[in-house]
Formats: structure tokens, sequence, C-alpha cells
């Protein structure tokens, strides 16, 4: 079973401005819609190898005052820890096969589950997903309509005046490596290996299609990265994006990411 970079997501209190601070960023980020369940709506920011960032953002701007209404599936809980990773998506063909290859690898598995949205054009976009269960972040995607209409290939969308081409790798914050490596050999059907030094942290990889996933659990409790955890979760801590430029600008201003940790490479 293949797995692929789909999206990593942004939760955003408000979404135009989010959109604003990416295009300012030299990202071409433009309005994806709203959600069926009309509790959100997203802008997107999608790169030349078919994977892309999610900014996601209620719908109602004011929706911390019922706060204790908010479905967890919508990832809204995320806004009230503030700006920042939510969660990421794991592309996959055959979800049918997927799920039951968890299974029996002794995983409780939820889904496939029907989701979709429409665009701003009124196309209707529709597509799967599974999820381990009381687990929200990977989880894992295919799609019922045409991908390219819910990932847009079109050149003023996929290029970028920062020359991002794609995305590299990302860094997942986990409590316990061990665990962890466990657990996600146990959903990817693939084997860790060692992975890249990181200062206070364990670390270990998992090569995908076209990108690698890394784990990266605290070492010592005086650090920013067991900080993150105690914050925002288990959930994605920095994603490396490629560029064709020269000089890749490095880590990006997080003020205007949304404390979202972006690096160039």
């Amino acid at each position: 079973m293949s797995f692929a970079f789909d999206h990593a997501i942004i939760a955003v209190g408000a979404l135009e401005p989010a959109i604003e601070h990416f295009r300012a960023l030299g990202f071409s980020a433009f309005y994806g819609g709203q959600h069926a369940d009309g509790k959100t709506h997203n802008g997107l920011v999608v790169f030349e190898d078919g994977g892309y960032l999610e900014l996601l953002a209620p719908v109602d701007v004011d929706f911390m005052a019922s706060l204790d209404t908010v479905d967890l599936s919508s990832f809204l809980d995320f806004v009230a820890k503030g700006d920042g990773w939510a969660g990421y998506a794991l592309q996959v063909e055959d979800i049918d096969a997927a799920a039951q290859a968890m299974r029996d690898r002794q995983l409780s598995v939820t889904g496939p589950t029907a989701n979709g949205r429409t665009r701003p054009d009124g196309t209707e976009l529709a597509w799967r997903t599974i999820a381990i269960d009381n687990t929200r972040t990977p989880f894992f995607i295919t799609d019922e309509t045409p991908r390219v209409l819910r990932v847009p290939d079109d050149a003023d969308k996929v290029t970028h005046a920062n020359g991002v081409t794609g995305v590299d790798s990302m860094i997942v914050a986990v409590q316990n490596l061990g665990k962890s490596s466990d657990y996600y050999r146990a959903m990817l059907g693939v084997e860790p290996r060692n992975g890249p030094p990181i200062a206070d942290a364990g670390t270990a990889s998992f090569t995908l299609a076209g990108f690698t996933l890394t784990l990266a659990a605290p070492s010592v409790q005086d650090s920013p990265l067991y900080d993150y955890l105690k914050q925002r979760g288990e959930v994605p801590y920095e994603i490396h994006l490629r560029t064709n430029q020269l000089q890749p600008a490095g880590l990006l201003d997080v003020e205007r990411t949304h404390e979202a940790r972006i690096v160039l490479v």
C-alpha cells in the first residue's frame, strides 16, 4: 500500500487575512470554498507535486462563544489553542484496501467516511477518509470526484513567486518515539529508519512516495518541542518545502504563517 503527502492543515481564526499573509510570502494562495458541514471554509496553497497547505477557518468568526458545541472532527478546537498546525492527511488510491490492511495489523479504523465541499464556482467535490479510532492526525483520503477538482493544477495556482514546487519532508511531534514508531509502522506498513538529528529530541523517519515523514519526541522537558506538544498535541511541528530559488529563505516569518513552522529548502 503506497501513501503520499496530500495536505497539511493550518488552523486560523480568520481566513481572509491568512490568505493575504501567505500571498505576501510569495505563495499563490486562493479561496477554496466551504465544507459540507457548513462550519469551516478554507484557503489553499497548492504545489506542482500535487500536495498543498490548507488554511482552515471557521465560517462564523464568533464560534468561540459556543465552543462547547464544536464538533472536534472539524479541527475548529485548534483555533481555540491559537493559530498553527492542526493536522495532516496522506493520500491513498484504494482506501478500502488501506483500511483493511490497517485492521489486519490490529488497528481500529473509522471509515471510510464520505465528505466534501463546494468550490466558489459551485462545483461539488467529494472524497472519502479513514482515521484510526480516537485520533484525527494523520487521516487518509481518496477522491471520489476527479482529484484535479479538489487540488487544481492550473499554472497560476501552482506557480509561486518564492519558487516553491512541493513538499520535501515533514516533522510530526510525538510524545513517545518507540510507541509512535510502532503505531506508524502499523498504519503505513513501512519500517522506520533513524531520523535526522534534532536538538533535544529522538527521531525516526518513514520514506513515503515523494517525501519523508519524521517523528520527533522530546528527550528533555526544557525544550521547544516539549512545550509545543503540551500546547498543540501530536500534530505537525515543521514542514520543509522545496524551492527552485538559489538561495532558499529558510524558516519563514511565523507571524505571517500563523505560527506554522515552514522552512524553504
